[in-house]
Order: structure tokens, then sequence, then C-alpha cells
């Protein structure tokens, strides 16, 4: 943040240049962005069981708008999913972010390793790749979602798609994948679907990929396709180079 990096990225989407990156380079591009700005340089990942039992932790840190990209207005992501469990922190993100006050409604795009998501300008996405990418949404406040208090945090509308599966960003809603409800009570988080299978993925040793399109209103040829991740994930069209390492 603050920094000539930030200006100089957002010119580029206003030009309509495809933006992509690596691990942190798909944590900013969504309106709302995880910063890890608590953390110290040798503290692990911030887990769902840490935040889950407390989302005021000191390391729950969510910073505003690094990016401007209009088809992620409202949007947070989050890495790694499945094999790092994360359902739980990305919940208490969005919960974070509702209570608050700084969206009256927040969602999240969550992929899992060795998995793609390619967004057009037009809003559209479809996910290639191993595992699973997940939508989720909520207009609802938390019911409990303050210091050193378990969340409760009802009513997350989610969707989980695999390769293949179309879903429309701009209108957020898509017929193809798994529709379910997501909620937390007292620190723990509910379903309706089983219990099995909610978090688990492919192999937990292999990388991640997010790829979408730059979502700045010009036609597709233009802008050709980005991607964010390991490079093992399946593409359409030429791709953009990676601008995180």
């Amino acid at each position: 943040m603050d920094t000539p990096v930030q200006p100089a990225l957002n010119e580029a989407i206003e030009r309509g240049v495809p933006m992509g990156g690596t691990s942190a380079g798909l944590a900013v591009q969504g309106e709302f962005v995880y910063s890890a700005q608590g953390d110290a340089p040798d503290d692990k990942d911030l887990s769902s069981e840490q935040t889950l039992v407390n989302p005021y932790h000191p390391r729950v840190t969510i910073v505003h708008a690094f990016l401007k990209n209009p088809l992620l207005k409202d949007v947070i992501t989050d890495t790694h999913f499945a094999a790092r469990d994360r359902m739980g922190r990305t919940l208490v993100f969005m919960s974070r972010t509702l209570e608050d006050g700084r969206a009256r409604e927040i969602r999240a795009i969550a992929v899992d390793e060795r998995t793609s998501v390619l967004l057009d300008p037009d809003g559209q996405a479809v996910v290639a790749g191993a595992g699973h990418a997940y939508f989720l949404r909520s207009t609802q406040r938390p019911e409990i979602c303050e210091p050193g208090a378990p969340l409760t945090f009802r009513g997350v509308a989610a969707r989980s798609l695999v390769a293949g599966q179309h879903f429309d960003v701009g209108r957020w809603r898509s017929s193809d994948g798994i529709a379910y409800t997501l909620g937390v009570e007292n620190g723990v988080v509910r379903s309706s679907l089983p219990a099995v299978g909610l978090m688990r993925g492919p192999s937990k040793k292999l990388g991640w990929t997010l790829a979408w399109n730059s979502a700045m209103p010009r036609g597709r040829a233009n802008l050709g396709h980005l991607r964010f991740g390991n490079s093992s994930a399946p593409a359409r069209e030429p791709l953009s180079q990676n601008l995180s390492k």
C-alpha cells in the first residue's frame, strides 16, 4: 500500500492490461485484502483455528482497494484453500468486513491447488484444473463478531465448482456446481452439505493457481488471458506474464 507500485498497477488495469500474480499476488486482487501486516517474519500461516475463536486476532489485518478492478468490488480472495483448510479464516475475513461496516455485501473467491479460474471482461468465469473453486456471498452481518469471542456468522451462500463449470461473477450466479449454505456457530464451521469432503481437495503437496481476465470493458481478443499460480493448470489462449514469483 502507498508505494509507486500501487498506482502503476491501477493505471495498467485502467488501460485494460491483464493483471496476474502468484500466492500473495492473488490475495491482493479483490477490493478487500488480507494483508498479513500483523505477521512476524517467522509466523506460521494464519489458520482457521486461530481466527474462528477470535475474529479480532491481531493478525487479522484487512486493507481496502489496493487494486481497483470493477468486477472484484466487494470481493476478497483466498489461496491454497482446501490444502490449508482456509474456509474458516475466509469466513472470518468476510464477517469482519461486514461487522466493521466496510461493505453491505461481501463476496469471496477461493481456489484449491492446481486449479484456475479464468475470468473474462464480461464477468463470465470458467474453472480449470484439478480442484475446486469456491464462490461465497453474504449480506447478513455476523451475530457475534467481537474481540476474544468465538465467531457466530450464519447465512453464507456458497457454490463449489470444478473444471469446465462456469460462474457469472458480474451477476454472482451460476447453475453449475454444488450450491449450499455455510455458517459459523461458536467458532465452528457448519455446512448444509455432509461434513465429508467439505474441505477435501487434491494432494496437499500440490501447488495452486487462479486465473482471470482483466475486468475492463474491452474485447477478449485484445486482453488475452491471465493466470495466478504455479503454471501447472490448463490454460485457454496465451497467458500474461506473472507479476509475482
